[in-house]
């Protein structure tokens, strides 16, 4: 089942401003939390976040999970659209959602049980490229995601001699 849903531009715009001051001091909101800050309903305020990465102003750094709100970044094009002291002017955008993909999304982003032994493991940990915090899934998960992604970690050499 297909949902269609209608932002304005100016919508978009200020949950993206709203996106951008949260960033810059050093935070990502959920969508919920800048929706109540900016006087926008919960609802409204998840579509407003899927249209600004419809429209290419911020992505996904890390995806929600749980009640962490995940991890946003602005792109290049979203740093200038924040920047514009009024709304640019467009017309009103439409954003459509598989409603049954989204609720069997939903169920697998469900937490699992885990065994015992592999709940205690897991931690937030300090990556050991970056030295940023991090979500770890246990004692062998010390690089971030972010750094994992980056070409110098990609293009490592995969092999070493160890001289004794």
């Amino acid at each position: 089942m297909m949902a269609d849903y209608a932002f304005t531009i100016a919508e978009a715009w200020r949950m993206l401003r709203g996106y951008s001051d949260a960033l810059a001091i050093g935070g990502t909101p959920s969508s919920m939390e800048l929706g109540r800050r900016l006087g926008i309903s919960s609802g409204k305020s998840v579509i407003l976040r899927r249209a600004c990465i419809q429209l290419g102003w911020i992505v996904v750094v890390h995806q929600p999970h749980g009640s962490w709100p995940g991890e946003l970044a602005l792109t290049a094009a979203g740093r200038i659209v924040a920047k514009l002291a009024e709304p640019p002017s467009g017309p009103v955008g439409r954003l459509h959602v598989d409603r049954a993909a989204s609720s069997r999304q939903q169920q697998r982003r469900q937490p699992q049980p885990a065994p015992a032994s592999a709940s205690s493991k897991a931690a937030y940990r300090r990556c050991l490229s970056c030295g940023e915090h991090f979500a770890s899934d246990g004692p062998q998960h010390r690089i971030c995601n972010r750094c994992k992604g980056t070409e110098e970690f990609r293009s490592a050499p995969t092999t070493f001699a160890l001289r004794l």
